[in-house]
């Protein structure tokens, strides 16, 4: 199965999230937007593992979440990867990486490697994807497009748990289906 682990949002963040993209659509910026129910903050993306990984993982990540604080995160700003001049995702930051984010991330990326997987090389930037754009050059004026947005904070929200998701590419988008939900 291909799977990742999340923190699921609440319905006002995603609210904030589909505003955002409004606002980025009226200025011109062309790209296929992710829909409300698949927006969600990627803490580690597993690709394709067995049965029996998946399981390890729950495992793991119920035993490394037991306990944990809640702490409160919000969207802060947005961008483009790679960069707004030849964008392939554009996104929305959330807040604060320090404390209980990162600690949050670093007990999936330790259940990834648990399971056998390399170790992520890229530093995490937590983030929320808004869209996905596939040809760079037609997806309009995007840096003047996200300039309004870069200084963009939301409503806090309170993070007191983390899922695993199994996902299933279809040609209608990918379809999520919680495999474990781990609260703190």
């Amino acid at each position: 199965m291909r799977a990742f682990i999340a923190v699921e949002l609440p319905e006002q963040t995603k609210l904030e999230l589909v505003d955002m993209a409004a606002q980025l659509r009226r200025c011109g910026v062309r790209a296929s937007w992710v829909r409300p129910e698949r927006m969600h903050l990627t803490l580690r993306f597993l690709g394709e593992i067995s049965e029996d990984q998946a399981e390890a993982t729950g495992d793991f990540l119920a035993s490394g979440y037991a306990g944990r604080e809640v702490f409160a995160c919000h969207v802060h700003g947005a961008g483009a990867f790679p960069n707004v001049r030849r964008p392939n995702v554009l996104w929305a930051g959330i807040e604060p990486l320090e404390g209980g984010l990162a600690e949050t991330q670093a007990v999936a990326e330790e259940a990834a490697q648990r399971i056998g997987l390399k170790a992520e090389r890229r530093r995490f930037h937590p983030h929320l994807t808004l869209g996905r754009i596939r040809r760079p050059e037609t997806a309009g004026d995007v840096g003047r497009a996200l300039r309004p947005l870069t200084e963009f904070r939301g409503a806090h929200f309170f993070v007191d748990g983390v899922s695993l998701f199994s996902s299933t590419l279809t040609p209608d988008g990918p379809v999520y289906e919680r495999i474990q939900e781990c609260r703190f």
